[in-house]
């Protein structure tokens, strides 16, 4: 995965997020900012492993089950936050926490990734809050997964000119 990391990050530069994802450690952080990636996303909410992303300089997006969960992650640095497991929280449950939360904070919910399209179940319903991602993952590694997000709308700055980034 940190190969793949560091290709996509050569070919796409500021049009995508490219990172990883069931990013565990402080250590895997390092690993991901040293092939190229800028985002992690994390099942759990370690603030060790959020204040690792934002000290090198990467987009955090750790999981939560719990408002607690989420507020810390948030105190932490997070960008961004996944509902994990999203099966366990009906999505009623995510509207009573976004209701408590700060305004704008973005969250993933399964249907917002790859992995949820691809099974061919119902997505679970948008929040309103929403984060957009893809997934390239090689299913016989333990590693964790490249990930993309695309910069919808975003510009890409280059010393000689500013050109929009290709949409997803």
């Amino acid at each position: 995965p940190l190969d793949s990391i560091a290709r996509l990050s050569a070919a796409l530069g500021d049009c995508a997020l490219v990172g990883a994802g069931t990013v565990l450690t402080p250590e895997a952080v390092d690993g991901v900012a040293a092939a190229g990636g800028r985002l992690v996303v994390m099942p759990h909410a370690d603030t060790a492993v959020i204040r690792a992303a934002k000290g090198a300089g990467l987009f955090a997006v750790p999981g939560f089950a719990t408002p607690t969960e989420a507020f810390a992650a948030l105190a932490a640095g997070a960008d961004a936050l996944k509902l994990f497991p999203a099966e366990a929280a009906p999505p009623a449950v995510l509207k009573a926490m976004l209701a408590v939360l700060p305004a704008g904070v973005a969250t993933m919910t399964p249907s917002h990734t790859s992995s949820a399209m691809a099974s061919g179940r119902r997505p679970w319903p948008t929040t309103g809050r929403p984060a957009r991602a893809a997934s390239v993952s090689d299913r016989l590694s333990t590693n964790p997964a490249t990930l993309l997000l695309p910069c919808a709308g975003r510009q890409r700055h280059s010393a000689r000119r500013s050109t929009p980034c290709a949409e997803a």
